[in-house]
């Protein structure tokens, strides 16, 4: 295997971490125009937005202090090496705490949005709480290793670094499969009630974005977590792990950016992440909605071959139990009176 030293690196990953920032930029500032001119975003998504913002453009702005420092005011050679390798120094220091930061910001943005899907059921978020805690932990820990008097010789870093690796990786599998799975089951339990009405295609939006957003991190991660590996092993000069160190916090914030705004933009519907408010449904405006939890009345305008009037169903009741368990919450409609069986059917027609 080729060599791939850390001034290398370090130059690589900051051109390609500059790309993406302004990407990220131009994505973020058009989904705050839109949020605020067009839509609603729950305070805890917009706090998240913001701040995984601030810190990918703090992360830049001291990457581009230590490229100037290793490469305009230190030799070439094996100066600019040292000074690089040297993870004590307070500006490397300063990116790894916003580094691991935006880690957690994000993982902790995924938890909230499973547990807003899972109607706040705590005991379904409890183990990945937990694993975000942990997480965090590995990952400040190791920082505190930098500052370490034997850090030269010190290899327990690896251990903390392999484990905020591996925790964070397997705390986005999980939850983006509880988030998609609990979707998946909801829409699968509207489409017998709502054939015909476009429900099924806005829920299969929504978890092919969940997926794919997640599966997006998932594999930046599994590279970021090998190329740890290789750096770490310490058989070759291979320190390809810096340029994902470099570009991760631009990717822990474009990801949920562009969940917005495909939101916004109409790419799929918020209502795709709602099915009601009953115990066992999601909220109103899914969990990018600012009102969380209100009913949803959907007037269908399918008629009934004895032309009966349209039929205003409210699903607000129904659970995701089995399909001849479900039951319909208030109906009215404009015509004499029927039977609730009889209701039911023509409404679904």
């Amino acid at each position: 295997m080729a060599d791939f030293p850390i001034d290398y690196a370090y130059l690589v990953g900051s051109w390609c971490s500059a790309v993406l920032w302004g990407v990220y930029g131009v994505l973020f500032g058009l989904c705050l125009w839109l949020v605020f001119n067009h839509g609603q975003l729950h305070p805890v998504q917009l706090a998240a937005l913001i701040s995984l913002y601030v810190l990918a453009t703090c992360h830049i702005t001291l990457d581009f202090v230590r490229l100037i420092q290793g490469f305009v005011f230190t030799d070439s050679g094996l100066p600019r090496i040292y000074f690089f390798s040297n993870v004590a120094l307070k500006i490397n220091v300063a990116k790894d705490f916003l580094y691991i930061t935006s880690l957690i910001i994000g993982d902790s943005v995924i938890v909230w949005r499973c547990w807003i899907v899972w109607r706040k059921k705590w005991v379904v978020v409890a183990f990945p709480i937990l694993m975000v805690v942990g997480e965090a932990i590995a990952g400040y820990v190791a920082i505190g290793k930098y500052l370490s008097p034997d850090l030269t010789t010190d290899t327990s870093i690896k251990p903390w670094g392999t484990a905020m690796f591996s925790i964070s990786l397997a705390t986005n599998i999980l939850v983006t499969s509880l988030t998609a799975g609990r979707i998946w089951w909801i829409s699968r339990t509207t489409n017998k009630l709502m054939a015909g009405t476009g429900a099924g295609t806005r829920s299969l939006a929504a978890i092919t974005l969940i997926i794919e957003s997640g599966l997006a991190i998932t594999l930046a991660k599994i590279i970021e977590f090998a190329t740890f590996q290789i750096a770490f092993a310490g058989t070759v000069n291979m320190q390809a792990i810096y340029i994902m160190f470099e570009l991760m916090p631009q990717l822990f914030g474009i990801v949920p950016t562009v969940i917005i705004l495909s939101i916004q933009v109409g790419v799929t519907s918020s209502k795709a992440y709602s099915a009601g408010n009953g115990p066992h449904s999601l909220p109103r405006n899914g969990v990018f909605g600012a009102n969380s939890g209100e009913a949803h009345v959907t007037s269908y305008g399918r008629r009934t071959p004895g032309a009966f009037p349209i039929v205003s169903v409210e699903t607000t009741t129904y659970g995701d139990h089995h399909a001849s368990e479900i039951e319909l919450g208030a109906k009215t409609a404009t015509m004499p009176k029927l039977d609730r069986k009889a209701s039911t059917d023509s409404s679904l027609a």
